[in-house]
């Protein structure tokens, strides 16, 4: 993206200073649909574009009457699409990338990372098989533990 595809915003405050749509005077929440339009970087309320500039073919800015094309109305956010919830469509689930911490892998190597909390007497039982404890080594021992059984 380079420089020119870039364009001011000009956002409206009400007397408490919360951003709201310039025509209908209502405040822009996290379930507000926003639009903005490109030619003059003013920023309404979906409803309001709906309405005043769609429904009646009136493709004139609702504060400059400046003139526009639908194609110039874009959307800044629409809590509506639910695509954008998709998880399959974001680009680290897709190319299955994964942020590995380093910290949390050495964690996991303990024992003790999946306790909550452990008593005093377990605690301590834990430090010293962590010390003392080693790994069977991995031989071919057929032995199977059963003794005086016979196939």
């Amino acid at each position: 993206m380079d420089s020119k595809a870039l364009f001011k915003l000009n956002f409206h405050k009400n007397a408490e200073g919360k951003f709201h749509c310039p025509v209908m005077y209502r405040v822009f929440t996290d379930t507000s649909a926003i639009v903005a339009i490109k030619t003059t970087g003013n920023v309404y309320s979906l409803e309001a574009v709906n309405e005043l500039n769609l429904k009646p073919k009136n493709m004139l800015d609702l504060i400059n009457s400046e003139p526009f094309k639908k194609s110039d109305i874009i959307t800044i956010q629409d809590p509506q699409k639910l695509e954008k919830y998709d998880m399959s469509t974001f680009y680290h689930i897709k190319q299955k990338i994964k942020l590995v911490d380093e910290e949390d892998e050495e964690a996991r190597k303990s024992a003790t990372y999946t306790l909550k909390s452990t008593s005093a007497e377990a605690a301590a039982t834990l430090a010293e098989l962590a010390e003392s404890y080693t790994a069977p080594s991995n031989s071919n021992n057929t032995d199977t533990g059963k003794e005086g059984e016979e196939d």
